[in-house]
């Protein structure tokens, strides 16, 4: 039967059920599809449970956007009319770049040039400006369609207007008709003499589970209702007329306005939060009232006494809490309503996982299933979910979740690589841009790469010292002048000639070889070339503006060659090519031929992910994770929202001056703010049992306070406003609970308020708040004699054993050993030399003068090791290495008495430790040490060590003198009498440090000996020490050392015998050590 009814309640549950009986009904035609309109999937998906449950089978249905229902109709109504997919904000966008590239120079177009007006970069930043303001104009008419009808028909009339009037009448004439303007009042205002064809329309649709509609929406559901059955279920927060209420806020201005108090204007508040959130649905039943619609009443008052309840149900009846007088008593154990104010997301998601453990274990019936969160930005709390709640790996304290409907930049892997791919055409190809490219698992695979191939591959991009740019030709683009090396290019060709004249030294053809490239490693050397030419080749073609349609092929092509999806990637991929596919769509449907830019195509493909989804994750059994608006209004158990500050929600508006909404707002207006109120008053009532609330309320820094969601401030309010404690004591208080910067706070496992299940912070907890013990040394006692293999030793490893003997203890008995943090690829350009760089060239540049080996071109060698600033920099640079190693060499060549250092293989004996093996640096005139660096601490101790053995060594060969020359300085250890007790004493150390980590330190032992024999007392000794230990500003202390921080970082270095051990080996030191 023909017509319409409104359906109003305020709970889903007996809308539902009324639908159920609705739909109990049988069609005429047994094959007929049951439609339904709902506002998302996430309705949607909840109905189809519910009316399966409920009926035990539900088929054969279709469920459709209130447009999409429309759109359906008016095809069927009117067949042969244009498509609606020409005024579609997509295709209207590049509609829009066209008309705007024909129109733009007319005389009334001016504030439009202004808009477009091209920067600094020319006619491409013109053309992007140009598809910015279509963007944004496109959404503006689309919203025109609906909202200000009258306005587009008043332009199409017209001939005058500015310009927005002219563009739309251009767009309007294209396809008359086929705009959702027209569309929409043609089913509004069906002719009374209009008869349908036949099976046109549906016998019956329900429209369920929306709050908000526009009025011409709603007009024409009562137009087809002529035709077809047509049922709305509508929520309704209030069973009380509540069209004339107006919140404290609007009382406020309307009272300072005209002078007249509120009780004399007759105003009613009614409820606070309905007077203050409702503003929308307050419209759109005022609307609905006024086009005669009456209602059959589903209103279902709240069960239970809890503060949610009462609250649910002073809003069913429209109560002002304030108004009773007295306030009613909070329940104490009442924990319906939870605000947790924390110092980040990161403690929201670690806070709400004990909050749902603590709800599952006093909660009877209570199942992950009954459980909503949903965050103001789901993109953000992603990933911080998937640790927390993906990351427990205790079975009793897992919780299932699902993240429902993430978008395919974010939620996936794929469209962030294809998009970070786009972006090295734009950029320099830095080898970081480049490897974060290459690293993914999917573009590894496409091309042939394994798991240790990308060590070696960094080990190359080392070696080469490669920073950007593709070749000298593309650095010439980039900078106005060209240089090969450190570039992509140049380090290929040293690599491939490297491998071709298997890892010689001499240059060919102007190249220096680099590297000994061998077997397969030669396989994984060809993959990566062929790998940065695909993407230099991409580079070029995709300089290069195109149409669309070349746009879309030139994609599809790429993004095949790029990458190869996994199984479980398989449903991005498509949507990745459905995204790249409609950019060619989008030419044919827009007329749009003109040439686009990369940066335009990028920007549209970004938006697009970032608005597709997988559309899963909806209601699976599980804790349901989701943004705040696909579940809007469905009922949960629990309902906890995430991330409401301050600055987030509601969403603030950013209109555009030419916007006619923002000039001129009417009821039932769209406002984003206005609905993101209504969306946490729907959600406020969707919760049945408890609601948390969770905002980033403290800073993580200083713990200063941070304010929460005026929303969430209002709820606090109107609370405070209508309920008191049974005690003294804050209501404010009991909501809002402050919670700890940590989650292994002692307080948290304490009786009282705050609990965790967090079995590892509660070993935290318990550390923090336990008895404070000494720290204790890292071996509780010394190991075993290390047997005779410790006593066998060659000069060098005995040497370094005194350089760090925490370092030789753990690496050498235990077999310990830090690895280095990795460092990041570096991608600026060799503007000035590192301290090690410069260390290891002024090396190299001193050795081949002292042998007089220097290179014929060495400043042109260099540059081709890619260590020299290009241009005049480069040679500044040059001139200064060449300076210090000329002044090193003069100093080296003067002690080395004419003749080149040479080996010397002693014999020696340092108490049990036998040392034998080959000492070098034995001249004329002593042993001689150098080093292309300023001279540190640990070159005095290496200097002594040797100083030693040489002194101890049977031999004539030159005086016992040893000198160790520096860029900075030069010392000098003179013969030493008695040169044997003093090895056997350092043998002695030697032997107990591969018992124990010997509380001997290079700078921090040196530094107490020096003082000590200078007279000071114990005390500054200690003191002078420690800074040597700890550090200053500039300069990074000893102790830092991972070694000596792992055996000495708990105890210090001052334990034990170490005044005992630094004054038998540096006060002999001190004593022979002068200046030449």
């Amino acid at each position: 039967m023909a017509g319409i009814t409104l359906h109003a309640g305020n709970r889903m549950e007996p809308l539902a059920e009324a639908l159920s009986g609705v739909v109990a009904a049988p069609l005429a035609d047994p094959f007929a599809v049951e439609r339904i309109i709902v506002p998302n999937r996430g309705v949607g998906r909840w109905l189809s449970l519910y009316l399966a449950e409920k009926r035990s089978v539900f088929t054969n249905f279709s469920f459709l956007s209130p447009d999409g229902f429309f759109e359906e109709a008016k095809a069927a109504l009117f067949p042969g009319e244009p498509r609606q997919e020409y005024f579609s904000p997509e295709v209207m966008t590049w509609r829009l770049m066209r008309k705007i590239g024909e129109l733009q120079s007319g005389p009334s177009f001016a504030e439009v040039r202004g808009y477009t007006r091209a920067g600094e970069t020319g006619a491409g930043d013109e053309l992007f400006r140009r598809l910015q303001l279509s963007g944004k104009l496109a959404q503006l008419f689309e919203l025109y369609q609906v909202f200000r009808i009258g306005k587009l028909k008043e332009w199409e009339a017209d001939p005058g207007g500015d310009w927005q009037g002219e563009l739309w009448r251009e767009l309007a004439r294209e396809y008359p008709g086929g705009d959702k303007a027209s569309r929409f009042l043609r089913l509004a205002n069906l002719p009374d003499g209009f008869v349908p064809p036949p099976g046109a329309l549906p016998e019956r649709v329900s429209l369920f589970g929306t709050a908000l509609l526009a009025p011409v929406r709603l007009q024409i559901l009562i137009s087809l209702s002529r035709f077809m059955r047509v049922d709305l279920f509508i929520l309704n927060p209030s069973r009380a007329y509540w069209g004339d209420i107006v919140s404290g806020k609007e009382m406020a201005k309307l009272a300072a306005k005209t002078g007249i108090s509120p009780e004399e204007l007759g105003m009613e508040r009614g409820h606070p939060l309905l007077a203050s959130l409702g503003k929308p649905g307050r419209e759109f039943f005022e609307s609905a009232l006024s086009l005669g619609l009456e209602a059959e009443e589903y209103f279902r008052k709240p069960s239970g006494d809890s503060l949610l309840a009462m609250i649910q149900g002073d809003i069913l009846d429209l109560a002002d809490p304030t108004v009773a007088g007295e306030k009613r008593v909070l329940p104490e154990e009442d924990n319906s309503i939870d605000i947790r104010s924390c110092h980040g997301p990161v403690r929201e998601v670690e806070t709400l996982h004990d909050y749902l453990l603590g709800l599952f274990e006093k909660t009877e019936g209570l199942e992950p299933r009954d459980i909503l969160v949903a965050a103001t930005d789901i993109e953000t709390y992603a990933p911080i979910i998937e640790a927390v709640f993906g990351g427990e790996r205790d079975p009793g304290r897992r919780i299932p979740y699902t993240i429902a409907d993430r978008s395919a930049r974010s939620g996936g892997k794929l469209a962030g690589i294809f998009l970070r791919f786009l972006e090295l055409p734009s950029g320099r190809f830095t080898v970081s841009e480049v490897v974060e490219i290459l690293e993914t698992e999917e573009v590894m695979k496409r091309w042939g790469f394994e798991a240790g191939d990308l060590e070696l591959i960094k080990g190359w991009i080392e070696a080469t010292r490669i920073r950007w740019g593709r070749d000298a030709l593309h650095r010439e683009k980039e900078l106005s002048f060209a240089y090969e090396e450190n570039s992509w290019r140049a380090a290929f060709d040293r690599l491939l000639l490297g491998y071709a004249m298997g890892g010689g030294r001499e240059e060919f053809r102007g190249i220096l070889p680099s590297g000994e490239i061998e077997g397969s490693e030669s396989r994984t050397l060809g993959r990566l070339i062929e790998f940065c030419e695909f993407l230099f080749t991409c580079g070029d073609s995709f300089s290069v503006p195109k149409t669309l349609s070349e746009w879309s092929a030139a994609l599809l092509d790429s993004f095949g060659n790029l990458l190869e999806a996994g199984e479980e990637e398989l449903g991005e991929e498509r949507t990745i090519r459905q995204a790249i596919g409609k950019l060619a769509e989008l030419e044919s449907l827009s007329g749009f031929a003109g040439p686009v830019d990369l940066r335009s195509v990028r920007t549209l493909l970004t938006k697009n992910f970032e608005e597709s989804g997988s559309g899963g994750g909806y209601l699976r059994g599980r804790v349901t994770f989701s943004a705040l608006r696909p579940f809007r209004s469905l009922p949960f158990r629990v309902i906890a929202l995430l991330g409401m500050n301050d600055t987030v929600f509601p969403r603030a508006e950013r209109r555009q001056g030419f916007d006619l909404l923002a000039k001129e707002r009417l009821p039932q207006d769209p406002s984003m703010r206005e609905e993101d109120r209504y969306l946490f008053l729907e959600l406020l009532l969707s919760a049945r049992d408890n609601l948390y609330v969770s905002y980033c309320g403290q800073s993580p820094q200083d713990n200063s306070e941070r304010q929460p969601s005026v929303v969430v401030s209002e709820l606090v309010d109107a609370v405070e406003e209508g309920f008191r404690l049974p005690r003294e004591g804050k209501v404010r208080e009991k909501l809002v609970r402050r919670e700890r910067l940590q989650g292994f706070s002692p307080s948290y496992f304490e009786d009282g308020a705050f609990r965790s299940y967090s079995r590892e912070n509660f070993e935290g907890a318990k550390a923090l708040a336990g008895e404070r013990k000494a720290p204790a040394s890292f071996l509780p006692s010394p190991l075993p004699d290390p047997g005779p293999e410790w006593r066998i030793a060659s000069p060098a490893s005995f040497t370094k054993f005194f350089l760090n003997p925490a370092g030789f203890f753990m690496t050498g008995r235990l077999g310990l050993r830090f690895l280095r943090p990795e460092e990041g690829l570096e991608d600026r350009e060799t503007f000035a030399l590192s301290g090690l760089e410069n260390y290891k060239l002024i090396g190299e540049m001193v050795e081949a003068r002292l042998r007089c080996e220097v290179r014929p071109g060495e400043l042109s060698h260099l540059r081709k090791r890619g260590f020299l600033p290009p241009g005049s920099a480069g040679e500044g640079v040059y001139c200064e290495l060449l300076e210090s190693a000329a002044l090193l060499t003069a100093k080296v060549s003067e002690r080395m008495g004419g003749a080149l250092p040479s080996t010397l293989e002693v014999s020696v004996r340092a108490g049990e430790i036998e040392i034998s093996g080959p000492l070098s640096g034995v001249t004329p005139g002593g042993l001689l040490l150098y080093r292309p660096g300023k001279l540190r601490d640990k070159d005095i101790v290496e200097g002594w060590v040797r100083h030693l053995l040489w002194n101890a060594a049977d031999t004539a060969a030159a005086p016992k003198r040893t000198f160790f020359t520096a860029r900075d300085k030069e010392i000098s250890f003179r013969p030493v009498d008695g040169a044997q007790a003093l090895l056997d004493s350092l043998g002695a150390l030697f032997l107990r440090g591969g018992m124990e980590p010997l509380h001997l330190f290079p700078s921090t032992s040196l530094e107490y000996a020096k003082k000590v024999r200078k007279g000071e007392t114990p005390e500054k000794s200690f003191k002078a020490a420690l800074e040597k230990w700890e550090g200053k500003e500039q300069t990074s202390g000893e102790g830092l050392d991972p070694y000596m921080q792992r055996c000495f970082g708990e105890t210090g270095p001052f334990a034990g015998d170490f005044a005992a051990i630094a004054e038998t080996f540096f006060f002999p030191l001190l004593d022979h050590m002068e200046k030449p």
